[in-house]
């Protein structure tokens, strides 16, 4: 195997390893806390708190219901997958920068199996009509790592520090009513939602780590990445970041 073929390999594998641990400390850690054992009081009391908050507010719980549709797992990777695809095709990023939605998948994959792993029930009762486990919580994982990620790609394009901190900030809103969404709902308990926002979190960075390190050592031979114009052959600071 060319030494090319051998470091891609390693990256690939590193990158995998790291998700693993990082979905078996969660397991792990779940399995110690909740596993077997009644919540936690905050747990209940906040969940209970919320609950009766949002009975007391019908019209909240029918606008909560439909942000919960709107941030489903599947909706937020899809996503993720229109933003990377949009900007490779769109010659923004490289095509390198594709190989952070198998590692999204995976990372949703992990944490499906760590909901069954611990096999924690849902708190009740709920406002909505929510089957499946709850530690941790699918909807925060998977939101906060799409938007992490999506992040990273388009700080690659975005230019100017106003426009990247209003990124971050809507990028952190939609995170943040995710979390709170689901516990007033009461499809899950806090502990559940900052589990996911660990895992999406230590997760999206194992990626973006694992990204830079691969656009570092590798050319820019991608075509998408160098244009040549009529002052000669130029690439971009965009393309620099996601070499194939």
């Amino acid at each position: 195997m060319p030494p090319t073929r051998r470091q891609d390999l390693g990256r690939w594998l590193l990158a995998l390893g790291a998700l693993i641990a990082i979905a078996a400390l969660a397991a792990g850690l779940g399995v110690l806390t909740v596993k077997g054992e009644a919540p936690p009081p905050f747990d209940t009391a906040l969940v209970d708190d919320a609950t009766r908050w949002a009975v007391s507010h019908p019209g909240f719980v029918d606008g909560a219901d439909m942000w919960s549709q709107a941030t489903y797992p599947w909706v937020m990777q899809s996503l993720l997958a229109l933003v990377a695809i949009g900007l490779v095709l769109a010659g923004a990023v490289g095509r390198r920068a594709l190989a952070i939605l198998p590692l999204a998948w995976i990372t949703w994959g992990l944490g499906s199996v760590t909901k069954v792993i611990v096999d924690r029930p849902r708190p009740g009762p709920q406002l909505i009509d929510v089957q499946y486990l709850s530690f941790p919580s699918g909807h925060a994982l998977n939101a906060t790592l799409a938007i992490a990620l999506i992040g990273v790609l388009l700080f690659a394009v975005v230019k100017g520090a106003t426009a990247r901190l209003a990124l971050a900030l809507l990028g952190l809103a939609i995170v943040v009513i995710t979390v709170l969404n689901r516990v007033v709902l009461g499809v899950h308990y806090p502990s559940d939602v900052i589990a996911g926002v660990l895992i999406g979190a230590a997760s999206a960075a194992a990626i973006a780590w694992w990204l830079g390190g691969a656009r570092m050592s590798e050319r820019s031979s991608d075509p998408l990445m160098t244009r040549e114009r009529a002052s000669g052959a130029v690439t971009t600071a965009s393309d620099a970041r996601y070499p194939d």
